[in-house]
């Protein structure tokens, strides 16, 4: 999959906004949060499970394909190029573009959360959202693909957000629930993004 050289974030406020664009300061969510979440247009009560249909016609069958992550996942959810501005600005009316997406990756990898027992495994990554949560899919159903359904699929019904999601990747200490959040602030200005 290829990052598109530019991804737009909405915001609810304006003040989260300008925090992220002056001192690197914003948050990624819990998958799990994405199931429960008051936005009603973010809530997504199927979030981190995978179902699809693979059927295969040598020999002829049908494989219901349903599939969850077990580590923690946090999100810091984005729009690709594709995605209709007026559309995302009637939902979240604070819009900035990223002009570096990988360089907001690299940050994410060079950084620590703040005030976390979490332990972050392995480096971020960026996946496209498939919109094909229940219908037929051609994948095979023991590849690293269907493996990423579990945290980058959603239902058709979300597909005007063109969703590209930063995914990290943590586990907790024995004796500690995942935290709801990732808090991070990097303390300079992501001179590579600016509202849109």
């Amino acid at each position: 999959m290829t990052i598109p050289p530019y991804l737009y974030k909405g915001f609810t406020k304006e003040i989260y906004a300008i925090d992220f664009l002056k001192e690197g300061k914003f948050r990624l969510g819990l998958l799990e949060y994405y199931k429960t979440i008051e936005d009603e247009c973010r809530r997504d009560e199927s979030e981190g499970k995978s179902e699809s249909i693979v059927k295969r016609y040598l020999p002829d069958f049908t494989l219901y394909l349903k599939g969850t992550h077990i580590n923690p996942l946090y999100l810091f959810c984005t729009s690709g190029p594709d995605v209709d501005l007026l559309y995302m600005k009637s939902k979240w009316p604070f819009i900035v573009k990223i002009s570096d997406p990988q360089k907001l990756k690299k940050s994410l990898d060079a950084n620590k959360p703040l005030n976390t027992k979490m332990e972050i495994v392995g480096k971020c990554k960026i996946e496209k959202v498939r919109y094909t949560k229940g219908e037929v899919v051609e994948i095979d159903p023991d590849s690293i693909e269907a493996v990423k359904l579990s945290y980058a699929q959603k239902p058709r019904s979300y597909e005007e957000q063109c969703e590209f999601r930063y995914i990290v990747t943590a586990l907790p200490p024995a004796d500690h629930e995942p935290d709801m959040y990732l808090d991070y602030k990097l303390g300079y200005e992501i001179d590579y993004a600016s509202f849109a």
